[in-house]
């Protein structure tokens, strides 16, 4: 009887620190996984300031976005979409078979002026490729009004990216 308890009393001490090394473990994971995408999503805020992505016109933010995405190779495409939920232009993975998925992260944008962050959405054509996508307004600039405060209106556009999964799973393993 002295031994089984002993066992017994093994077995659930070892049970007992195995859950908690996991729980550990998962509060590691979720902080480096909330840091990645709050890092992208500051890099996407940062973008939707810049005065050639609030023309919102596909000549004057390919440039930005081409430049942008060959600086993080995180992101594996950029997207922006015009103020009637448009998609305007894009670089690196193509924006247009995934907008179903992307069209209500774009109006929430658009409309509330609120950033979003998608599931995981597959590649069409690709099993095992998968993205998660970042939405964040783009808002007109500032205009002093006639009391001098600064004036922001409705968001002029919304300007997305999409990070790999593997490349996020890699950098959590």
């Amino acid at each position: 009887g002295v031994v089984l308890f002993v066992l017994d009393q093994s077995l659930e001490n070892s049970r007992d620190q195995i859950i908690d090394t996991e729980i550990a473990v998962s509060g590691v994971v979720s902080t480096l996984l909330s840091q990645t995408l709050q890092e992208n999503q500051a890099v996407l805020q940062d973008l939707a300031k810049r005065q050639e992505i609030r023309q919102v016109d596909e000549s004057v933010a390919q440039p930005i976005l081409n430049q942008t995405l060959m600086l993080r190779p995180s992101l594996k495409g950029l997207f922006l979409v015009g103020p009637e939920g448009n998609l305007v232009t894009y670089f690196g993975i193509e924006p247009k078979p995934l907008m179903p998925t992307i069209q209500p992260l774009a109006g929430n944008a658009l409309r509330a002026g609120a950033a979003g962050v998608s599931s995981k959405i597959q590649l069409p054509g690709s099993e095992a490729a998968a993205v998660v996508a970042l939405v964040a307004p783009v808002l007109p600039s500032t205009e002093e009004s006639t009391t001098g405060q600064p004036v922001e209106g409705k968001p002029v556009g919304a300007i997305g990216a999409f990070l790999d999964v593997e490349r996020l799973k890699r950098a959590l393993a």
